[in-house]
């Protein structure tokens, strides 16, 4: 199962009236429910979950919850850790991030600046929601088998910060892939699939 924000239609809608720290960070979680819903309607027991940049906190998230659900940990350039960056940093590295392997990821690429100038407001808080997001409880109290997985050339979420959330996470396996960025699972999606299979 796999858990991207922007592949959850109503995300963005929900972003102007609720705080993305209550809909994924919460106690009661809209979006952690919304993953158990979907495995109770579809009778799943356990998952393999997979969660990209911010969608990695959600996944830290649902498998802190719900470790009975799920049987494998994959976090993509996750967030997850504090960032001392400020916003235009942030705001700068995620335009500079779509500069690398351009020509790979150009249809991307033209989705994400269109959703980024269509919700100007969502993604201002989703921002300041992955660069304050720590989770340092939910990943020291990890069960579940982790594979961290980081681009290299990655901006948004640099070596320092995956190495921190790797050392939260008891017996997680940290892999660097050569020359990716940020969105690599998007543009070379069989770099995954080499070091899974």
């Amino acid at each position: 199962l796999v858990v991207q924000l922007f592949w959850l239609g109503y995300f963005y809608r929900l972003l102007y009236f609720i705080p993305p720290e209550e809909l994924i960070s919460s106690e009661n979680s809209i979006l952690t429910e919304r993953i158990l819903q979907f495995l109770e309607k579809r009778k799943m027991t356990k998952v393999v979950l997979a969660g990209h940049s911010i969608g990695g906190i959600l996944a830290i998230e649902f498998a802190y919850r719900h470790p009975d659900k799920v049987k494998d940990l994959f976090l993509i350039d996750s967030a997850g850790v504090e960032s001392k960056k400020s916003t235009a940093s942030f705001v700068w590295d995620f335009l500079h991030s779509h500069t690398v392997h351009w020509r790979k990821k150009i249809g991307e690429d033209i989705k994400a600046f269109h959703r980024m100038l269509k919700s100007p407001k969502a993604y201002g808080r989703l921002a300041r929601f992955a660069r304050r997001t720590n989770l340092q409880k939910q990943a020291t109290s990890l069960k579940v088998p982790t594979i961290i997985f980081l681009g290299e050339k990655d901006n948004l979420v640099p070596l320092s910060l995956t190495k921190i959330l790797h050392s939260w996470i008891s017996g997680s396996k940290l892999i660097i892939l050569k020359d990716m960025d940020h969105d690599w699972i998007i543009h070379s999606p069989e770099k995954f699939w080499e070091v899974v299979e």
